[in-house]
């Protein structure tokens, strides 16, 4: 009886122990895929259920925690469009609005 304590006990440790492990890991993951600042041009490929396919291209900006700023640079239709996010607040400015 003993013997089976210690043996649950001592498996209870190691998987605290491991799962701190993968924490720290899918942490440090996490803080590689999204850097607190970055520029980077990204492709968005948006499928309908129908089939059809829009690709988006933009210029991201990043600065800190909560500063972001994205250029569309395609397609010509969306060329132009930005959006700015500061904090919670965000803004979408849409040049040919108005035309």
């Amino acid at each position: 009886m003993k013997f089976l304590s210690i043996f649950i006990i001592t498996i209870l440790f190691a998987g605290n122990i491991a799962a701190q492990d993968a924490n720290k890991l899918l942490k440090e993951v996490d803080d590689n895929l999204m850097p607190e600042s970055y520029e980077s041009i990204r492709k968005l490929i948006n499928e309908e259920p129908d089939g059809s396919k829009k690709e988006f291209t933009f210029y991201t900006v990043k600065k800190g925690k909560d500063k972001i700023a994205m250029l569309y640079l395609a397609p010509a239709s969306e060329k132009g469009r930005s959006t700015l996010r500061l904090g919670e607040n965000m803004w979408l400015y849409i040049p040919n609005l108005y035309v």
